[in-house]
């Protein structure tokens, strides 16, 4: 249910800044899980991941005049598809690093 929900706010139209820091902290904080990294970062549950990474990316905080919907979408979609060895290699998709009209 939930990677239909994720496809389906990836397929609208208005993919705004909040929306992506929403998906990016979901995406990343259930990697994170099945990582099991979530000890390592000494934090205590998925829930608590996603409070602290919606933060991080919260478009009141986080400046981005130049976001790029395509290229968050991007970002998104190739987290879900990130595995323990990338997430160890540090290997977030280009997208991730340049959707704020910044290059990586």
């Amino acid at each position: 249910m939930r990677s239909y929900l994720l496809f389906f706010s990836l397929c609208m139209g208005c993919y705004s800044q909040g929306r992506y820091a929403t998906d990016r902290a979901e995406e990343e904080c259930l990697l994170y899980s099945e990582c099991e990294w979530l000890d390592l970062m000494e934090i205590d549950s998925e829930a608590t991941c996603i409070d602290i990474m919606e933060e991080n990316f919260d478009p009141e905080i986080r400046q981005c005049p130049d976001f790029d919907r395509a290229l968050a979408k991007e970002c998104i979609e190739g987290i879900a598809l990130m595995d323990c060895t990338d997430l160890q290699n540090n290997d977030f998709p280009d997208a991730c690093y340049s959707e704020c009209g910044q290059s990586g």
